[in-house]
């Protein structure tokens, strides 16, 4: 029938130009957003898509739907920039078992208060994958952490290195006991009580200076975590090490003992040494499988526009087709009965 030639012509193209305006109906209506704003917002859901990423196109929908929310206030609002976060998003989840939503807030996290761009907190998160530290757990450091090193002075090299000394002294516990121990060194050094000036004298450190020091910005907080870590090392006694360590950083160094504790450092790799790191997260996509499917994809997007054309014409030349066949109807009954 002519009903069903016609569903036949747009049943390709139908399904995924339609999923994908849902997506984007969705989204405009929860940010109220403007008809050129919902249009990036379904060119980065495509983009995504043909780049044969996420399970579906409700799925990078849904993705697209927090990066909006994440990412809008921060400028990120071109299609180019919207399909990024939430490409490198899916990516980092099938790489590093980074959860999407989760990996898509600590980006914008890390953007706020450090002043990333798009590309370096997707970096800054690849590195962490890189050295093993993968899943939750980091995420949690960075959101729950981020503001206590912002407001110490510190920055995202700071951040990333906490968590990467603290995960390899401990693992994955030992991320969150790091940042942690760091947050408990910032209010006792800030206190600046009696025991906590004669514990600096103890392990060579002029409290008063230092203190003055950090008042003034000479020195940094996080510049003070380091270097009192470096002189509590060259102590002889574990002991001593344990009970000055426990005065100045609080229970957390005691809690993590004198070997991790005292690994913990604020500096070491900084955001320019993990410049291009990301490039390896596209390996996955390479094999001959993964291309065969961005192919069908790619296909299914770029034909979606020509729905409308497909109807039309078919409007338009599948009554001409089936005058001619019920004309030619009669001719092939008569030629099939003479050759009877």
């Amino acid at each position: 029938s002519i009903g069903g030639i016609k569903g036949a012509l747009v049943a390709l193209t139908d399904s995924v130009s339609s999923q994908v305006q849902r997506s984007t109906d969705r989204i405009q209506r929860a940010f109220s957003l403007l008809p050129s704003e919902a249009e990036a917002v379904s060119g980065a859901i495509s983009d995504v898509y043909e780049q044969n990423l996420g399970g579906s196109i409700d799925e990078i929908g849904e993705a697209t739907q927090r990066a909006i929310a994440r990412f809008k206030d921060l400028g990120v609002t071109s299609q180019e920039e919207i399909s990024g976060v939430v490409a490198d998003a899916f990516r980092l989840s099938d790489t590093y078992k980074f959860d999407v939503p989760e990996s898509l807030d600590a980006a914008a996290v890390l953007m706020k208060r450090f002043n990333l761009t798009t590309k370096e907190s997707t970096e800054f998160l690849t590195g962490l994958g890189q050295a093993g530290i993968i899943g939750s757990d980091a995420i949690d450091s960075i959101l729950e952490y981020s503001t206590q090193i912002q407001s110490a002075g510190g920055n995202a090299d700071n951040l990333f290195n906490i968590i990467r000394t603290g995960f390899a002294g401990g693992g994955t516990l030992g991320t969150d006991k790091a940042v942690d121990l760091f947050k408990e060194f910032r209010i006792l050094i800030s206190e600046g009580s009696d025991d906590v000036k004669d514990a600096l004298n103890e392990i060579g450190i002029n409290s008063t200076q230092l203190l003055a020091q950090m008042s003034d910005g000479t020195i940094s907080v996080t510049d003070a975590f380091d270097f009192v870590n470096e002189k509590l090392g060259q102590l002889d006694s574990q002991t001593e090490i344990t009970r000055l360590g426990a005065t100045i950083m609080g229970t957390q160094f005691e809690d993590m003992g004198n070997q991790m504790a005292l690994a913990i450092r604020t500096t070491g790799t900084s955001m320019a040494d993990l410049s291009g790191i990301t490039v390896g997260l596209a390996t996955k996509y390479t094999d001959l499988g993964s291309g065969m499917e961005a192919i069908n994809r790619r296909l299914e997007v770029s034909l979606g526009p020509l729905k409308d054309t497909f109807l039309a014409l078919a409007n338009q030349a599948i009554p001409l087709l089936m005058s001619g066949i019920d004309a030619l109807a009669p001719v092939v009954e008569r030629v099939a009965a003479r050759v009877q």
